[in-house]
């Protein structure tokens, strides 16, 4: 009989990001099987060797449970399945995350290997799921899909055998904490429809409050990152958890609405220890916001500009994120969004500015307008593995992604080329700056500039 009952995988999400943040989709469900008594190792695939898995699959697991987002991290997710069941097509594999969340049915039709999945948070599931597993009996997954978790109730997702990738996210600066699950808004493009249904759920000031003082008697940790989709515009709340930041003398990243950005909550984000906020600007462009997007701005375009004046007089570092290739969008409204950042940056002093390729996902209203407007739904899971924030839409894009980035993002180029390396993408950086100002990219050399960040990124690990 196997003394392991299940191992949790994180497959690499990209072959270029640097992040270093605990892979809580595998962790979280993880702790409650730990609280409930189960042996748990858990594979993190960007830290992890190959020998590593080799390692801990030998000792024959019950499980081995992965969780992949749609786009690159399928790749890896389908590694391990395979080597799973080569090895001992006896140990159960478990599919989780948002992709199986989104479209099982053709997922289990387009990938041989998987013998049960998991539809939306699975800490609930997880665990029915184990015990039927363990103790040979049928589960049905109907039964359990998009359980309810009160994240008041579950265990933290730090544990003796996670520690070691906190450590790995605290020198990095990484680590991530969340405080809700969801988002009250319903963007069009957005995997929370899917996923969450619209619901958002908030932790507990209380439990919050025993996560950092956990945390902080293990790391000596200077900068932790809310992974909220949408930290939400309740001060009382905001002020609480800048209040207890503020006492292990903690700095933070949280996400916030535009609309919310103004100098009452500004003062108490700031008086909180807040230096960063990711802002999900999306398009200069009034249409692409209401009639495409459903941003739901209540002063559109107003909102966005009076909380860029407004961060601009503060501390904090405003994280502004735009999407370019959206479905329907002219040349015109292109050139509004690239107008819009640049109006951002001269407002702005601290602004660090993305623009990211519009992936369409299943499940979302805005995927049928891509599939109307061009987009070739991928036919299996190799070709859903394709879809990302840089390439989705194909080379032109893929030119702009990294165009802008170079022009936008110098905090990322130092971090990808360190020290003297800098000088390796120095040229690109200058070429960048001038397709930017030139207003064009189709010829920009996209895939080298790729390239040289993949062979570097290696390199530093």
């Amino acid at each position: 009989m196997s003394k392991l009952d299940c191992v949790l995988v994180y497959p690499e999400p990209s072959l270029e990001s640097p992040a270093k943040g605990p892979a809580l989709s595998i962790f979280y469900p993880g702790a409650m099987l730990e609280y409930k008594g189960y042996k748990v190792e858990y594979i993190d695939l960007r830290f992890d060797k190959q020998k590593v898995l080799e390692n801990i699959i030998s000792e024959c697991p019950l499980a081995v449970g992965i969780s992949s987002m749609t786009g690159y991290q399928l790749v890896g997710a389908k590694k391990v399945i395979e080597f799973v069941k080569e090895y001992d097509k006896n140990i159960k594999t478990i599919l989780g995350g948002p992709h199986v969340t989104i479209q099982k049915e053709k997922v289990l039709k387009e990938q041989k290997g998987i013998d049960y999945y998991i539809v939306g948070e699975g800490e609930i599931q997880l665990c029915n799921l184990m015990h039927c597993i363990k103790n040979n009996k049928k589960f049905d997954p109907k039964r359990y899909e998009n359980s309810h978790v009160n994240l008041d109730t579950i265990p933290s997702p730090l544990t003796e055998k996670t520690k070691p990738y906190y450590k790995i996210a605290n020198n990095a600066n990484s680590i991530r904490v969340l405080t809700t699950r969801g988002c009250m808004y319903s963007c069009n493009f957005c995997y929370n429809q899917a996923v969450y249904n619209g619901k958002w759920e908030k932790m507990g000031i209380h439990i919050f409050e025993k996560e950092i003082e956990n945390l902080n008697k293990e790391f000596d940790i200077k900068h932790i990152i809310l992974g909220d989709d949408n930290i939400g515009n309740n001060k009382k709340r905001i002020k609480n958890i800048g209040d207890i930041m503020k006492r292990y003398d903690i700095k933070w990243h949280s996400s916030i609405r535009p609309e919310w950005v103004k100098p009452d909550m500004i003062n108490i984000l700031e008086k909180g220890g807040c230096d960063s906020l990711f802002l999900g600007i999306e398009s200069g462009s009034e249409r692409i916001l209401t009639e495409v997007i459903n941003k739901r701005l209540p002063r559109g375009l107003l909102d966005i500009r009076d909380c860029t004046k407004n961060l601009g007089k503060s501390t904090i570092s405003g994280m502004y994120s735009f999407m370019c290739a959206i479905p329907t969008e002219t040349n015109e409204e292109l050139l509004e969004s690239m107008n819009l950042a640049d109006w951002i940056c001269k407002t702005d002093p601290n602004a660090r500015l993305g623009f990211y390729v519009y992936a369409p996902y299943p499940g979302t209203k805005m995927y049928e307008m891509a599939l109307a407007t061009g987009f070739n739904e991928p036919r299996n899971w190799d070709e859903w593995s394709k879809v990302s924030l840089s390439e989705s839409w194909g080379d032109e894009w893929e030119n702009f992604y990294y165009m802008t980035g170079l022009h936008f993002r110098k905090d990322k180029t130092e971090q990808n080329f360190p020290g003297i390396r800098r000088d390796i993408i120095k040229l690109y950086e200058d070429l960048a700056n001038l397709h930017w100002r030139n207003r064009t990219w189709k010829n920009f050399p996209g895939k080298n500039v790729k390239h040289l960040i993949i062979k570097e990124r290696h390199r530093l690990n």
